[in-house]
């Protein structure tokens, strides 16, 4: 087992890796705790080498919470993740939409004759 050791933030843990190394220290792993639903809930937030800090773990945190309050929003990190996964393929989607909509009369057509060679019989 891991020993996780308190941050000056309340709420934000840590431990160091010995075989991971970022700037010549241990990389360390951030992790938040919050109550939910009477509940004490840990999530991993990420590695000091992927640009984690605790300053942003602490704000995270306070988000979190924040939104619990309020009952709007993410309400946890996985939340947040999907919802940040759902914008992407969204923007992605209308690019695409977009793209299609913008393409001339003439190239649809000639990728229809294509398609019509290989696929039908007459």
């Amino acid at each position: 087992m891991t020993d996780w050791k308190k941050s000056r933030f309340v709420g934000v843990r840590y431990r160091d890796n010995p075989k991971r190394k970022h700037q010549g220290k241990p990389d360390r792993y951030f992790l938040i705790r919050y109550g939910k639903d009477g509940r004490t809930v840990s999530e991993g937030v990420g590695w000091a080498s992927g640009g984690i800090t605790l300053q942003l773990c602490n704000n995270l945190r306070g988000e979190i919470l924040s939104n619990i309050k309020i009952g709007a929003g993410h309400q946890s990190l996985k939340e947040r993740r999907e919802l940040e996964e759902a914008r992407k393929l969204a923007r992605q989607q209308e690019k695409e939409e977009a793209k299609r909509k913008n393409t001339p009369f003439d190239v649809i057509a000639q990728r229809f004759i294509e398609w019509g060679k290989d696929n039908k019989d007459s």
